[in-house]
């Protein structure tokens, strides 16, 4: 997977030796996207960050959640779509982030096609961000891509739907299969709708307010896809 690295003031890139030297542990804002399996990060983590903060953002198994910290560090634990050839989009990548007070690290031992346009976005834009404007649009995009494979199974169902109206055909392995799959993205957007909303109750006074801001539009975002989702299972 590739590895990127930003300085937020100025967006520009660093390059691969400057990203191995973690510049997101100085003063200057930055984002780094790092592969979580690089052997090296562990030891690196625990000299920068508590030792239980760096096994959970490094550890090989993960669920949603998140962690503060009382310096106002915030581990951040997400899921997206898996849109990597060969593999099934339910087979969700995890993707964790540490937001600092100036810096983003965010990690994932996959290809995430959400970095890759947060990316995109941020080679294109004319201003500085800091690291809340670049989680937001990080997590904007891992919403965005659920939705996209969302509206994707809705036109299979649609197919499906035509189909029975034309032929009358027995589509009860199809649905069964078409069921499957909404239950499994179901079973891990829930929790991330879930873990969200109690992040930004339990957060809402000692959150920056563009924090704030930032996460509870993905709140809303993941809340009205979770919705979707269930008026489709409806439908089977």
């Amino acid at each position: 997977m590739n590895e990127y690295g930003f300085w937020l003031d100025s967006r520009e890139a660093l390059d691969d030796t400057a990203i191995k030297a973690l510049p997101a542990f100085t003063e200057r804002p930055c984002w780094l996207h790092l592969n979580r399996t690089d052997n090296g990060l562990e030891k690196a983590f625990i000299q920068h960050f508590p030792t239980h903060l760096a096994v959970a953002a490094l550890a090989e198994e993960t669920r949603p959640r998140w962690q503060w910290e009382h310096d106002g560090t915030l581990l951040l634990i997400m899921r997206g779509i898996n849109f990597n050839p060969g593999k099934e989009a339910e087979d969700m990548v995890s993707l964790r982030c540490i937001v600092t007070g100036t810096s983003l690290i965010t990690l994932a031992g996959q290809r995430l096609k959400s970095v890759d346009e947060a990316v995109a976005r941020l080679t294109r834009a004319n201003e500085a961000v800091d690291q809340w404007q670049m989680l937001g649009d990080i997590l904007r995009n891992l919403v965005r891509g659920a939705d996209e494979h969302l509206k994707t199974l809705t036109g299979g169902l649609l197919d499906m739907e035509m189909a029975w109206l034309e032929h009358k055909k027995d589509l009860r392995s199809a649905l069964m299969v078409m069921e499957r799959r909404l239950l499994s993205l179901r079973r891990h957007i829930e929790p991330q709708q879930e873990m969200l909303d109690d992040l930004s109750d339990e957060l809402d006074e000692v959150l920056p307010a563009n924090a704030r801001t930032q996460l509870l539009e993905i709140l809303d975002r993941m809340t009205r896809l979770l919705e979707s989702l269930n008026l489709l299972r409806e439908r089977i």
